[in-house]
C-alpha cells in the first residue's frame, strides 16, 4: 500500500490530505483531510501500523515540516472517517448522500460534534471529479498552470476550450522493447500500442513469458484512470523530498476505457470475469498461471469501459461456433453459447427460454386443462342425471306392494342443486373456458402482449 500525503490550498487555507491506495490496482482503501497537520501525522502513524509494508509518499514534504499545533485544542479539526475499500470504484449520488448522512451522524447535524469540536464538512472533491484535475503533475508545472488567470490560459492556448491544449498529468507508459507506441494523445493519456500479450508489468501475459504468436493491439483512453501521475515524491538518503518521473504499466482494472485485441491471452482471468471475479480485488500479478479458465490461451477481443454500447443501424448478431478450428489450431468447443452475466456473478446463470418452444408448451398445457375441464363437465352431467333419479325415487311398501311417498326433503334439495349447478358451476366453467381462450389469444399469438419478441431472437 502507498500512503500519500498532499498539501493543497482551499479558499486561501492550507489543507492536508491523505490517501491510502494499492499501487497495483490503484484502488483507494482510505482517505481524509484536515487543516491540522498534527492530526494528519497521527493518522499516518496509525496507517503505518495498519499497513506495515506501506510506502510513504509525501507530496509536499508536509510530514517533515515542523509546525506548531493550534493553541486551542477545541479548534482542532476531525479527520473525515476513512472510506471503505473500493469506495471510489463506482460512486453514485446515492452513495455520496449516504456517506454525507453518515458524516453528519458522526459529527452532529448542528455543525459540531458531541465534544463541542467543529466538524469538517465532507470533502466532495474525493467523491467527485474536478473539471480540471491537475493532481499527478509535477509541482513546477502545476504551480505555473494554476497561477495563470483564465484569460492568460486562453492567450497561451492551454485552457482546453475550443480544442486547445490542456495541462494535466501525462502518464508515461512503461513500454517494452517489443512494443511500438503507434500513437499517443498530444495532451492526454490516450494510447495505441502494438506489441505482445501483456496484462500489467513487462513480465506479465504470454508476451512476458516469451511465447510466440501472442500479438496484441492495446487501445486505451485514460491510462491511470482517475489518478494519472507523471511524477512521484521520493525521499533521498539525505532526507530531502524530490520529484522523480514515474512510468505507468497497463492496468486492466484502473485504466478508464480499453479495447484489447490479442492473438493469445487469458481474457477472463486478465479482466477478472466470472469465475475469476473474486480474485480481481486481490490482483495477483499474473502469478496464478495454472488457472487460465476454459477460454484461456486463445485469441480474444475485450472491450471495457464504464459504459459500452454496440450500435447497429440495421441489426446486431452475436454468433458463435462458426469455425471448426480456433486460433491455436485446436478443435473448437462442441457447444459454444452466449452468456449474459449481470453483476459478474456466473454462479447464478440459468438457461435461456426458447420462445416458440414455450408457446408450444403453454398451448399444449392449455389444451390439457381444457380437456380436464371437459372431463369434469361430463362427470357433472352424469352426476346430475343420477341426482335426478335419486331425488324422485320411491320404494314399494311391504303393505299391498304399493309405492311409498317421496322423501319430504329430497325434492327441495334436488331442486336447489339444479339451480346452483346452472347459476354457479356451469357459469364458472363457461367463464373459465372464455378466460383460457383469451389467455391463448393475448399471450400465445402475435399481438401487443405476445410473449415472444418480434425483434430479438435466441437459439
Amino acid at each position: 500500500m502507498n500512503i500519500e500525503v498532499t498539501e493543497v490550498q482551499q479558499s486561501g487555507t492550507t489543507v492536508y490530505q491523505y490517501m491510502v491506495w494499492d499501487p497495483n490496482t490503484r484502488e483507494v482503501a482510505a482517505a481524509g483531510q484536515s487543516k491540522n497537520l498534527e492530526a494528519i501525522k497521527k493518522e499516518v502513524k496509525n496507517l503505518e501500523k495498519k499497513y506495515p509494508d506501506s510506502k510513504i509518499i509525501d507530496e509536499s514534504g508536509a510530514l517533515t515540516e515542523e509546525k506548531k499545533a493550534p493553541a486551542d485544542k477545541r479548534q482542532e479539526e476531525q479527520l473525515i472517517p476513512p472510506l471503505k475499500m473500493g469506495q471510489f470504484g463506482s460512486q453514485t449520488d446515492q452513495d455520496i448522500r449516504a456517506f454525507d448522512a453518515a458524516a453528519k451522524s458522526t459529527f452532529g447535524s448542528g455543525g459540531t460534534s458531541g465534544f463541542g469540536t467543529p466538524s469538517l464538512s465532507l470533502d466532495l472533491d474525493k467523491l467527485t471529479k474536478k473539471t480540471r484535475d491537475t493532481s499527478g503533475m509535477s509541482e513546477k508545472r502545476r504551480k505555473e498552470y494554476e497561477s495563470l488567470t483564465e484569460k492568460q490560459k486562453s492567450e497561451k492556448k492551454c485552457s482546453g476550450v475550443f480544442g486547445t491544449k490542456r495541462l494535466q498529468a501525462m502518464a508515461a507508459r512503461e513500454n517494452t522493447p517489443s512494443e511500438i507506441e503507434v500513437a499517443r494523445g498530444i495532451d492526454n493519456n490516450a494510447y495505441i500500442v502494438i506489441g505482445n500479450d501483456r496484462v500489467g508489468k513487462p513480465h506479465t501475459g504470454y508476451g512476458g513469458k516469451g511465447h510466440t504468436q501472442c500479438d496484441s493491439i492495446d487501445i486505451v483512453a485514460g491510462v491511470g484512470g482517475a489518478f494519472p501521475r507523471e511524477v512521484e515524491k521520493i525521499r533521498t538518503e539525505s532526507g530531502d523530498v524530490v520529484e522523480s518521473p514515474v512510468k505507468t504499466n497497463p492496468n486492466f482494472y484502473v485504466d478508464a476505457a480499453r479495447i484489447y485485441i490479442s492473438q493469445k491471452t487469458d481474457v477472463d482471468k486478465n479482466f477478472g470475469l466470472c469465475e475469476f471475479a473474486k480474485k480481481q480485488n486481490g490482483y495477483q500479478d499474473d502469478k496464478d498461471d495454472d488457472e487460465i479458465g476454459k477460454y484461456g490461451a486463445k485469441s480474444a477481443v475485450a472491450v471495457k469501459a464504464d459504459n459500452v454500447r454496440l450500435i447497429g443501424r440495421e441489426s446486431i448478431r452475436i454468433v458463435t461456433g462458426t469455425d471448426a478450428k480456433n486460433s491455436q489450431s485446436g478443435a473448437t468447443r462442441s457447444k459454444c453459447g452466449v452468456e449474459i452475466v449481470a453483476m459478474n456473478e456466473v454462479e447464478k446463470l440459468q438457461p435461456m427460454v426458447l420462445g416458440d418452444n414455450l408457446v408450444e408448451a403453454l398451448t399444449k398445457l392449455l389444451d390439457r386443462i381444457n380437456a380436464i375441464e371437459g372431463y369434469i363437465n361430463a362427470f357433472r352431467d352424469y352426476q346430475m342425471e343420477f341426482n335426478r333419479i335419486t331425488t324422485n325415487h320411491t320404494h314399494l311398501s311391504p303393505f299391498f306392494v304399493t309405492p311409498t311417498l317421496q322423501g319430504i326433503t329430497m325434492p327441495a334439495a334436488g331442486f336447489k342443486m339444479e339451480i346452483d349447478n346452472v347459476t354457479k358451476t356451469e357459469r364458472s366453467a363457461m367463464a373459465n373456458t372464455i378466460n383460457m381462450a383469451g389467455f391463448k389469444k393475448n399471450y400465445l399469438t402475435p399481438g401487443n402482449k405476445y410473449i415472444n419478441s418480434t425483434l430479438n431472437k435466441v437459439n
